[in-house]
């Protein structure tokens, strides 16, 4: 999604950014879980400086592949330090959490791996009901959806709100610039797991903010 909704943005604008589908290992032609060969730009190693890095979450438990990828995590926060904003997706928290990044930091994952991650990194804070965390340029989604929403948030910065505005209205009818409300809301008792309830969260605020008023003395409602 990233590589499909950054692109068109910038056909949108006159404005340069530069965007490489870089390889953690040391060729650039890479097999895929279900067999599919990708073939990468680069290589990590040749990358000095990014602004917005993009890590893939891994199909299935992604425990066995961290020790694998150590040097892409080394990669990963050297870049943080320099200034990078680095945002996961999904399973991919896995490999910010292991590189020390989100200590003491909020972040979510896939909810299959909250215990499991929980567990395994028990000073990361991780948020159960949040789809989407944002902690000092860290940004972990839990879903798919919230990667769509995260998307338009680093569109609009990247290119504005009008921008972002078209964007959404582009690619589907129904997609709504939810990262600036529930996804992205740091009050936590009205976020909740379930993207459907968080729908219906959103819809009844659109809907029901005006005319439920309690009825003051004297008054007749």
């Amino acid at each position: 999604m990233p590589l499909t909704i950054l692109p068109e943005s910038r056909r949108q604008l006159d404005k340069l950014v530069t965007i490489d589908l870089a390889s953690g290992t040391d060729t650039t032609e890479l097999a895929l879980s279900g067999g599919m060969r990708i073939k990468c730009q680069t290589t990590l190693n040749s990358i000095s400086n990014s602004d917005l890095i993009f890590v893939p979450g891994i199909w299935g438990n992604p425990r066995s592949s961290l020790p694998k990828l150590k040097p892409m995590m080394n990669w990963l926060v050297q870049q943080y330090a320099a200034g990078s904003t680095l945002c996961s997706i999904v399973t991919g928290s896995y490999f910010l959490a292991e590189a020390g990044l989100l200590q003491g930091k909020s972040a979510t994952t896939h909810w299959r791996f909250f215990d499991e991650f929980s567990q395994r990194y028990p000073d990361i804070k991780l948020q159960r009901k949040r789809f989407i965390t944002s902690d000092e340029k860290l940004y972990c989604t839990g879903s798919i959806n919230a990667v769509r929403d995260i998307m338009l948030h680093f569109v609009e910065q990247l290119y504005g709100e009008s921008i972002a505005s078209e964007i959404a209205r582009q690619f589907t009818h129904e997609l709504k610039r939810s990262y600036e409300s529930l996804l992205l809301n740091e009050d936590q008792q009205r976020s909740h797991h379930d993207e459907e309830i968080i729908k219906v969260q959103e819809w009844l605020d659109q809907n029901y903010q005006v005319g439920c008023g309690h009825k003051r003395p004297g008054e007749k409602i």
